[in-house]
């Protein structure tokens, strides 16, 4: 909604390795979410290395919500 209404370029980041429906599975301990989310020095590898964000003067970043939070990851892999 947001790049409609600014006419803006939407980039998505995404995982290297796609996350499956039970990899999403909070409620299961032993879930990819589950535990990335609680160890946080894991960083995810992205798929795309070659976003062009120097081409850009303003960046609005979307991200999922895992337990009502940012994946702190999700941040860290975006400003290697």
């Amino acid at each position: 909604k947001l790049a409609d209404a600014l006419g803006a370029d939407i980039y998505e980041i995404r995982p290297e390795t796609p996350y499956t429906k039970a990899d999403l599975n909070w409620m299961d301990k032993n879930s990819r979410s589950t535990i990335e989310m609680n160890d946080k020095t894991i960083r995810p590898a992205i798929a795309d290395q070659n976003a062009r964000i120097d081409e850009y003067n303003t960046i609005f970043l979307g991200f999922p919500i895992w337990w009502y939070v940012m994946r702190i990851s999700s941040l860290h892999t975006l400003c290697r």
